[in-house]
């Protein structure tokens, strides 16, 4: 039983230690471009692919932004 506790406390800790970094490289890819304050919602745009996305804060969800006709908003 402690092999299993200490096998959890390693891996929970091997993990931790790569989510900060995978943020870390979130935050340099993507930019903000424009705000929703009644809503609190921003627009972000990946800088590698153009694409924008709504990211909505208080629900916590992101959905691509689409154009007329459909498409992805991509540059």
């Amino acid at each position: 039983m402690k092999k299993a506790i200490a096998i959890c406390g390693v891996a929970a800790f091997l993990f931790g230690c790569s989510s900060t970094q995978a943020a870390d490289e979130n935050e340099d890819r993507f930019k903000v471009v424009s705000t929703g304050e009644p809503y609190e919602e921003e627009i972000i745009q990946d800088t590698q692919t153009g694409c924008k996305y709504i990211k909505y804060m208080h629900r916590g969800g992101i959905t691509p932004l689409l154009r007329a006709d459909g498409r992805p908003d991509c540059d």
